[in-house]
Parts: structure tokens; sequence; C-alpha cells
């Protein structure tokens, strides 16, 4: 994978498109529950960034 963009959000989650050199993938990340108000926008994208960090370091690595 080259990079990743961002390309949508909504309530249930965000999309990002995974870019390698000769293709790319769209995948979508959702929210661990949908958003309601605006506020909570950044604790569940917080969570979600949380979420990657612990999958990245299982095997005993500090987070």
């Amino acid at each position: 994978m080259t990079r990743a963009v961002p390309l949508a959000m909504d309530r249930f989650g965000v999309t990002l498109r995974l870019e390698c050199p000769r293709a790319h993938e769209d995948v979508r990340l959702p929210f661990p529950r949908p958003v309601t108000e605006i506020d909570q926008v950044g604790p569940q994208i917080h969570a979600l960034l949380a979420a990657a960090r612990r999958v990245s370091h299982r095997n005993g690595l500090p987070a």
C-alpha cells in the first residue's frame, strides 16, 4: 500500500481508499456506536485509532 486516503464519513463510520501501485481498495471502518451528535465524532475516531493501536501491538509491545 502506498497511501490511505479518507473518502467519506457518516454516522456509522469512516471509508478509506487504500492505494497500491496497481490498484486500490475501499474499506469501511465502523464506529463502535453510531454517532447521533456532532460532538461524538472526535471520541469515535479516537476509539477507532485506539483499537488499531491495540491490534498492531498484540505481541506485547507498548501501545
